[in-house]
């Protein structure tokens, strides 16, 4: 079995990557930008070789990852990079017989972190905030479009923060100072500021068991994330007990934060960090229920694959 990925040179792709050269059933084909004078190796190729039909082999499912990560368009890189890249593939799929799609989408598709408890499903009503929210979203109506003018089966997976060994990021930045015992300010678990995170790796599981059960891959929308939400605070803190830092945890009291919130960059600053944002994974859990593990566990798994 022939299977394409695109992306693979970021935080999730190469470890997805890594996870598909260890499965024997199937045959790799790494797609990327090509720099010059870039030697690939036999299962790396360009995306104009893959453009103008220069494999020669027939692409069993394509896995398309690949995508600018950042929220206001910059020189049209947003637009090109997620919606025309997504055309122009699709568009080429039918050159390599291929009639199975899995798109990397965003649950910012749903809006951004708020200070408003509300849990967001498949059925949710999009409201994207960002140029990369709209821009993902004009995605997912290409994929859906085409697969019912040319008869592919899809599957979108909206991802919420994903973390992980490797992950460049706020939290990252956040977790470094407390493995140097630095200390930090959080706001009150009382605030129920939850968010909904994924381990890495759990990409990495759901994808084997579409790739080894082609029949999963069935024109679904799917939240994938992590079990029980869990705040900011509560990440910090339970990562802080873990490896037993000595980070000194300030809460911030409820007064002062909703104080701070009365000025509006502030306030912007404090509900992108801290903001409630939780999706509902009901879908994922019964189609993947041993797969998914709860942030808590995630947290324990990051700290171990970190001390490897």
């Amino acid at each position: 079995m022939n299977v394409a990925l695109t992306g693979s040179n970021g935080f999730i792709g190469s470890q997805l990557k890594s996870h598909l050269e260890s499965i024997k059933e199937i045959n790799l084909i790494l797609l990327q930008r090509k720099k010059n004078n870039e030697i690939f190796a036999d299962y790396h190729f360009s995306y104009e070789d893959f453009f103008d039909s220069k494999l020669d082999k027939k692409i069993d499912i394509f896995i398309h990852l690949a995508s600018p990560n950042f929220d206001n368009e910059k020189d049209n890189i947003l637009e090109e990079g997620i919606v025309h890249l997504t055309k122009r593939i699709l568009d080429t799929l039918p050159n390599y017989n291929c009639s199975n799609f899995i798109y990397f989408s965003s649950c910012k598709i749903y809006g951004e972190s708020s200070l408003c408890k509300k849990t967001f499903d498949e059925n949710s009503e999009p409201s994207p905030e960002s140029d990369y929210s709209r821009a993902k979203l004009k995605a997912e109506d290409l994929i859906n479009s085409f697969s019912i003018s040319h008869k592919i089966n899809f599957l979108i997976y909206r991802l919420p923060f994903v973390y992980g060994v490797g992950m460049k990021s706020n939290l990252s930045n956040i977790l470094k100072a407390v493995d140097k015992s630095l200390p930090l300010l959080v706001p009150n678990d009382n605030l129920h500021l939850r968010k909904s995170f994924l381990y890495a790796e759990s990409i990495n599981k759901v994808i084997r068991n579409n790739i080894l059960n082609l029949s999963s891959i069935n024109n679904e929308i799917i939240n994938l994330c992590d079990e029980d939400p869990i705040s900011i605070g509560g990440f910090i803190k339970y990562y802080r007990e873990t490896i037993n830092s000595k980070s000194f945890i300030w809460v911030i009291p409820n007064t002062i934060f909703n104080f701070l919130c009365i000025i509006p960059y502030i306030k912007t600053v404090l509900i992108k960090i801290y903001g409630s944002f939780e999706i509902d994974n009901k879908k994922i859990k019964i189609i993947a229920n041993k797969d998914i593990i709860s942030t808590r566990e995630g947290i324990i798994r990051l700290i171990k694959n970190k001390n490897l």
